[in-house]
């Protein structure tokens, strides 16, 4: 039987905005494994980490949030893809490898049926050797891109109505 009861606390960096909390409660019957890491460099930082092994778990409950503060939220991310390609595979038009890809986001809740938004992500995929044998009936290309990366900026609004 899976059980999802999960708690987290949020310090405020404004003690005058008060704790942010988030829950989540469900149950399905399912097996899975569980790993985690909590770093705590100082008393208002912390650092996860959580890996739950693949399973299919059917949770219905959606996870509630409150005392974050009115306005602000803010997130970041980080992924890395390592079999995108390789270099047998990787075509002289669309050089792909492996990918680091880092993430941050704001959102600002102007009232309750708007919010407005901003993310920056940027990817990078290194050195990428490529070589086709034959392209557009020319027997051999090949060459490097060197020092691959996107840099991707976005800003939104959400109207809810």
């Amino acid at each position: 039987m899976g059980v999802l009861r999960d708690k987290a606390r949020v310090v405020n960096a404004d003690p005058n905005e008060g704790d942010g909390k988030l829950r989540i409660r469900d149950t399905d019957f399912a097996f899975q494994g569980n790993f985690g890491l909590m770093v705590e460099p100082s008393e208002n930082t912390r650092f996860g980490l959580r890996y739950l092994t693949k399973t299919k778990i059917d949770w219905k409950d959606k996870p509630r949030f409150g005392g974050l503060g009115p306005k602000w939220q803010y997130s970041a991310g980080f992924s890395y893809a390592s079999n995108v390609a390789t270099e047998a595979t990787r075509s002289i038009e669309l050089p792909i490898s492996a990918q680091y890809k880092y993430g941050l986001g704001l959102n600002y809740q102007m009232r309750k049926d708007l919010q407005l938004g901003a993310a920056a992500e940027f990817l990078y995929e290194g050195n990428l050797p490529v070589k086709q044998e034959e392209f557009f009936g020319v027997d051999q290309v090949g060459g490097k891109y060197q020092n691959v990366s996107i840099s991707i900026f976005s800003v939104y609004g959400k109207w809810t109505f």
